[in-house]
């Protein structure tokens, strides 16, 4: 009588393992290739051949050069190595779970350099190529809307702990608008040229009104009419 086989549990741990570290190279490799030459002169085949992988294996791990630039752009917000929603980053949580407006300005101040470290220099990328890229112009206003609600939650977060000397202005816009002009004021350098600077004049009232600069016309589209300071980036 044949004796019954015994099978044997398939470990692709190994695989798994290679084709992580594959992928990990292809972002660290796209990553220098876009900051070095641009978007429009990097180009996929680059990335293969500097990162030693195969063209194929390239568009299986990471995809189209558009979904690269994301993946590189939300990773860079996450210090991940993939997306992670603003709720469920250790930084935010810890942000909310403190319950004083000191505490969370702290931790959020504490959180900006190595987010800017890595975001920046993608940020002036995007910022080059959105104009002619009619994908990475929806991502620069999916982030920017990202970030313009992320900032709101924040300052509502601030201006419930009840520790602000922030006096409420007779009309709107209330508390909240102007704990929301002085986050975005305090955190942002001046805008870049060819954008429109749409916070308050004042960090003290917001009903001061934008700045009347003209956009450039080699402004991306969605840059027309609203400011993307790179160091408020980190709440998209």
């Amino acid at each position: 009588m044949p004796r019954p086989v015994k099978s044997r549990a398939y470990d692709n741990s190994r695989r798994r393992g290679a084709s992580d570290e594959r992928r990990d190279r292809i972002l660290a490799v796209s990553r220098e290739l876009f900051v070095e030459r641009g978007y429009p002169r990097t180009t996929m085949s680059a990335i293969s051949e500097r990162a030693g992988v195969a063209l194929d294996t390239v568009y299986v791990l990471v995809g189209r050069k558009p979904a690269l630039f994301r993946l590189l752009i939300e990773t860079a917000i996450s210090g991940a190595d993939e997306a992670i929603p603003a709720a469920e980053r250790d930084y935010v949580r810890a942000i909310r779970a403190e319950p004083s407006a000191t505490g969370k300005l702290a931790l959020y101040a504490d959180t900006l350099p190595a987010i800017q470290a890595r975001l920046a220099p993608l940020v002036a990328v995007l910022q080059a190529a959105a104009a002619a890229e009619p994908e990475l112009d929806q991502l620069w206003s999916e982030v920017s809307e990202r970030r313009a609600s992320n900032m709101r939650r924040l300052a509502a977060e601030l201006a419930e702990t009840g520790h602000l000397l922030v006096p409420e202005p007779r009309g709107p816009p209330g508390g909240c608008c102007r704990v929301l002009a002085i986050v975005r004021r305090s955190a942002s350098p001046p805008p870049r040229r060819g954008t429109v600077d749409s916070s308050p004049s004042s960090p003290i009232d917001p009903r001061s009104g934008p700045s009347r600069r003209r956009p450039s016309p080699m402004a991306p589209r969605a840059a027309r009419g609203r400011a993307w300071p790179q160091t408020c980036l980190n709440t998209s």
